[in-house]
Order: structure tokens, then sequence, then C-alpha cells
């Protein structure tokens, strides 16, 4: 089984910038699906995000500027992206959408260590090492320590 998301965006130009510029995602579809409409699919490894636009889906709709609060935790999703080199990960996201950050590289009570970013629509997401993994930090850094163990 695989899992893609699919997110209902304004722009999914814009989207698949962030994720593309930002996260390293590549873009492998971005097709038009109506005059005012298009559909991007970025790819990183598994992770399959599928961008549509919202205007498509709910055509008339307008969001208000608070929108984004129901797209994150407690009342929205959290999109949990586990990748291989976390503090590499947060160093590019902190230079190319350091703005987007909503949560710092941190050690978490759970054993592992994350830290959250806003995509461009609030959608709330955690970059996370994979949970097999259970990475040391200092407490003076926020570095992921190279000695990882089970």
């Amino acid at each position: 089984m695989r899992l893609r998301v699919e997110l209902f965006v304004r722009d999914p130009t814009a989207s698949a910038a962030f994720y593309t510029g930002v996260l390293g995602f590549e873009k492998v579809v971005d097709r038009s699906i109506s005059k005012r409409a298009r559909y991007v699919m970025v790819r990183n490894g598994h992770a399959l995000i599928s961008l549509v636009s919202l205007s498509y889906v709910f055509p008339g709709l307008r969001l208000g500027p608070l929108a984004w609060l129901f797209r994150q935790p407690p009342v929205g999703t959290e999109i949990i992206l586990e990748v291989d080199d976390l503090a590499g990960t947060f160093e590019r996201v902190s230079v190319r959408g350091g703005q987007r950050l909503a949560a710092p590289l941190q050690m978490r009570p759970w054993g592992l260590a994350d830290f959250r970013v806003r995509d461009p629509d609030g959608y709330y997401l955690r970059v996370t090492t994979a949970h097999d993994e259970r990475p040391t930090m200092s407490t003076t850094s926020p570095q992921v320590s190279e000695n990882q163990h089970s």
C-alpha cells in the first residue's frame, strides 16, 4: 500500500514551488484541469502530494484570512514527513522558507526530534526521522547527532 495526500490549495503552482524549493520534492505532474484550475503532483521518495485548485473542487468558495487555523492540529490534519537527514532538511527549510516555520527543531517527549512548518495554504507539516530511529540531541544545539541508535 502507498499513501498519496491530496491538498486543496488556492494556487497549485505556488504550493508546488514551496514543496520543491523548500522541502526538496520534485514536480512529476503539472496540468490544467479547467480554464482556471491546475493539478500538480510532487514526489519525494515514496511521498506523493497532489495539489488541486480549490476553485475546481469548491467553485465560488472564499476562504477568510484565518482559514489556515482549521488545517492544523487539534482541529485539522498534521502531515508527517520522515526524512533521512533531519538537521540538513531543517537547515534548508530555515534558509529557503524560514518564515513558514511553526516550531523549531527539537527533541520531543516521545523520543523523536522534529520541526514543524506550514505550507502556503496553512497545511501543518511535521518533519521528523523515521519511528524506528532514535536520534540523540544536544541540549545546547538544534543539531541532531550523527549517532543514531534503536
